[in-house]
């Protein structure tokens, strides 16, 4: 026998709220994916160039002070790219990632909430 639209109701209420959340969080991470990604590459890239425009510029003649320019953007550059500068993105995506099966797993229990034989297996069921 499956459960009654009344008892459903309430189950039926908390799936609705934790879908949302968990597709708001998930496009939260997508995002956050997006800037780290951007942010790591600016990080890397932009003193890189920095530091090859001012070796270019003391090979020139220009003043000796833009080697220290490039000795620092350099350094900036290198660091960047050993500390990896990109490894958040990876995560915020699994985060994503997770966040979206989530909701696609409460969307299933949610269509199937009235096929359940009673409110122990549908409550049981709900646990994440």
């Amino acid at each position: 026998m499956a459960i009654s639209e009344v008892e459903v109701k309430p189950y039926v209420e908390v799936l609705d709220r934790l879908r949302e959340n968990a597709s708001d969080c998930a496009q939260a991470y997508f995002e956050g994916a997006k800037a780290a990604e951007l942010w790591g590459k600016a990080t890397v890239f932009f003193p890189a160039i920095l530091s090859s425009i001012a070796g270019v510029l003391v090979a020139l003649g220009y003043s000796k002070q833009w080697g220290v320019v490039a000795a620092t953007a350099g350094l900036m550059a290198a660091t960047g790219a050993f500390l990896g500068a990109e490894r958040k993105a990876p995560a915020f995506k699994e985060s994503a990632r997770r966040y979206t099966q989530v909701r696609h797993e409460i969307a299933t229990v949610k269509a199937l909430a009235k096929e359940y034989p009673s409110v122990l297996e549908l409550r049981s069921s709900v646990e994440i």
